[in-house]
């Protein structure tokens, strides 16, 4: 019932919904043509072991010398965590000429919902976003650059053997740039929303608006005609009694 109704007040009141959705639409299609397109590059980048393991045998008979980072259970995944919070961070993002709220950004993760989390995998996956596919391949292959500078730097301030030293290897060199659709159809999609809310609301707005005045204007309306009856009760009354009295008069005389 309540659709129905909503349908004989949007029928009732087309003059006013119909501007307002075109309106509405109209701005949604500007917003469709203005957005600018995001283009995305991905890699894929693989953490790996020595040949030999992470540790090796010391010269001159000095025991066993190890690299920290490869010398306990899952090794490699729990350095891929480390190196993707290091890629994460805002020094490095600056680092690579990337500013807040910029055209040009990155995504680094492990693949899962959670890409912060430790010992989710070897793997690195790199997400580069720019203005032009050239400004998303570039941040693309210079992220996948700064990880293994990352984990460079990091086995050298342990002081790990060369030796042992964790690889990084590029699965995926960065994609051909493509054009991402969903902002500007996000966009429009949005405004074509609040295009429909805003006819609906307008005509609604318009009905009650023209339901309140008319109640006003009814009861305007019986006002005066109380106000009208009660002066002709009034003009009645008082030739009557002038009837009355003139009579009483006479008679007195």
């Amino acid at each position: 019932m309540d659709v129905w109704n909503a349908v004989a007040v949007l029928v009732r009141r087309w003059y006013v919904a119909v501007p307002v959705l075109v309106l509405g639409l109209g701005l949604a299609g500007v917003a469709w043509a203005t957005v600018p397109v995001q283009y995305e590059s991905r890699a894929v980048l693989a953490l790996t072991t020595p040949r030999d393991g992470g540790t090796q045998t010391a010269l001159l008979h000095k025991g066993w010398v190890s690299n920290p980072l490869a010398n306990f259970d899952r090794t490699l995944n729990l350095t891929a965590g480390i190196v993707i919070r290091e890629i994460n961070t805002a020094s490095t993002a600056e680092r690579l000429g990337v500013t807040a709220g910029g055209p040009t950004t990155y995504e680094v993760g492990n693949g899962s919902a959670t890409p912060q989390a430790f010992g989710n995998g070897p793997f690195i996956f790199v997400r580069g976003l720019g203005a032009t596919p050239g400004d998303a391949e570039d941040i693309a292959r210079r992220v996948s650059e700064a990880a293994r500078t990352v984990l460079a730097d990091r086995q050298t301030e342990l002081q790990a053997p060369l030796r042992t030293q964790i690889e990084v290897h590029l699965v995926l060199a960065p994609t051909r740039a493509e054009a991402l659709s969903d902002g500007p159809l996000r966009a429009a999609a949005l405004g074509g929303a609040l295009a429909v809310l805003a006819s609906l609301a307008a005509a609604y707005g318009f009905e009650s608006f023209a339901l309140s005045r008319g109640a006003w204007g009814s009861e305007v309306t019986r006002r005066d005609g109380r106000s009208s009856a009660a002066q002709a009760g009034r003009a009645v009354a008082t030739p009557a009694r002038e009837r009355i009295e003139r009579p009483a008069t006479s008679a007195s005389r």
